[in-house]
């Protein structure tokens, strides 16, 4: 609770905000730029990338108003049980993922006969990207997704850290 106040003041809902997290002190002097939160293969956040570029050292999660602009550039969504001390641990996914749970989900792809509204220019059914707590990035498929996926299954299992237990599956992406 210390430090969600620390973070986010007053504000404390928007500690599960996508564009919230993003916009504290603490992640953009480790991301120095907003380039880096849009994927290259989602073309439909680049226009709101550039406008966060240009306003990146004005965005204050303490700030009454919080601008949402983040949000609508970040092509990547958190995954909950992502633990610092736990490297296979999935930190976060791009948001063509279908569904809210890694233990349930697959991805969309804009190859579909009707591509969901998630899907991304450059990523066909069946791919997504994923961060890991290690600091990788990886091209993903179908098969570490889900209870049983390789990736999700690591996440799962993996153990030591802050957390008690199994890793959390849950996404939030907003």
């Amino acid at each position: 609770p210390r430090g969600i106040m620390n973070h986010f003041g007053h504000h404390t809902m928007h500690s599960r905000m996508t564009g919230c997290i993003i916009g504290t002190a603490a992640m953009k002097s480790e991301l120095q730029t907003a380039k880096i939160i849009t994927s290259p293969c989602d073309a439909a956040r680049e226009a709101a990338n550039e406008v966060c570029q240009s306003k990146w050292a004005s965005y204050n999660t303490k700030a009454q108003g919080h601008n949402m602009e983040l949000a609508k550039a970040i092509s990547y969504g958190f995954v909950e049980g992502a633990d610092s001390v736990r490297p296979a641990s999935i930190l976060a996914v791009t948001l063509n993922v279908h569904g809210e749970d890694l233990a349930a989900a697959d991805w969309c792809g804009a190859d579909e006969d009707s591509p969901p509204a998630n899907a991304f220019t450059g990523l066909n059914k069946s791919q997504g990207q994923l961060v890991l707590m290690d600091g990788s990035a990886k091209q993903s498929t179908d098969a570490d997704l889900g209870a049983s996926g390789k990736l999700v299954k690591s996440h799962i299992n993996s153990r030591g850290g802050v957390t008690m237990g199994p890793s959390k599956t849950k996404v939030f992406r907003k």
